[in-house]
């Protein structure tokens, strides 16, 4: 058995993984909370409750922010900093092999191994509270960029990406994105997501650009505004998609990279 969970700057989704299978057996979800202990505590009784008794193999756990050696560096929208996250869940599962990792990169592992055949170099963004970005080359996270955050790259002297075009910035301006029908709004929408793809798109030159998070769920409104900028702006052809299961493209990748390392234990 197999634990993947994906917080998010909203809400943390537990599933239990066929550890053969690699398919979903059951799954839980709940607000995330930002203090620290109440996060752990929320997460254990999750994953106690989904385990039915059994001791979990492995537990992967996504968070939306930078980490090295299982400490959360810090996660913007959660308020967190230096949160050592995966020495407090082995004090709750000290049988259990822990794996933490950055939610942007195990969604575009997640995605780009579940594609045919596997990109060579895949760019995955994550619309949701913020803006994370993982870079993937042949199904693997790249050590190297593990650490980047897109999202707050600036865009002009005074905003980054994330505030122009995260969840919390557009919730503001237009409300929640489901029912915004008004065209101009949601062209407006893909101008932003556009600005910050057209820094990347020359920087890193992926094979193609795979758009996940609760925001990436709603991408295809938009989506011919983004392609349309790239066209109008970048010299670089890239094929910008949607997350084939947005919902779900962390604790898949989160399930890979498990899978990954224990085969190397």
């Amino acid at each position: 058995m197999i634990v993947a969970v994906d917080t998010g700057g909203t809400k943390t989704l537990v599933a239990v993984f066929d550890a053969k299978a690699g398919t979903i057996i059951r799954s839980d979800q709940f607000p995330t909370p930002k203090d620290t202990t109440a996060y752990i505590s929320q997460v254990t009784q999750s994953i106690k409750t989904l385990a039915e008794g059994e001791t979990p193999q492995a537990i992967s756990v996504a968070v939306p922010g930078p980490v090295r050696d299982g400490i959360v560096i810090f996660c913007v929208n959660l308020g967190w900093s230096n949160f050592a996250i995966q020495g407090e869940l082995k004090k709750e599962f000290p049988y259990s092999h822990l794996f933490i990792n950055n939610d942007a990169n195990l969604g575009g592992v997640g995605e780009a191994r579940r594609r045919d055949p596997v990109p060579h170099k895949c760019l995955y963004i994550t619309l949701g509270t913020g803006i994370g970005s993982g870079f993937i080359a042949n199904g693997a996270v790249i050590p190297e960029l593990a650490d980047s955050e897109a999202g707050h790259m600036l865009l002009d002297t005074n905003t980054t990406w994330e505030q122009q075009a995260g969840g919390i910035r557009l919730l503001e301006e237009f409300g929640p994105i489901g029912e915004i029908h008004d065209p101009a709004t949601l062209e407006e929408i893909g101008r932003r997501v556009a600005r910050g793809l057209l820094v990347l798109l020359p920087t890193f030159r992926p094979d193609i650009v795979i758009i996940g998070g609760g925001i990436g769920a709603h991408y295809q409104r938009f989506s011919h505004i983004v392609e349309a900028e790239i066209q109008k702006i970048s010299p670089f052809d890239c094929l910008v998609i949607q997350a084939t299961n947005p919902k779900e493209a962390v604790v898949y990748g989160c399930y890979f990279v498990a899978t990954d390392a224990l085969a190397h234990l």
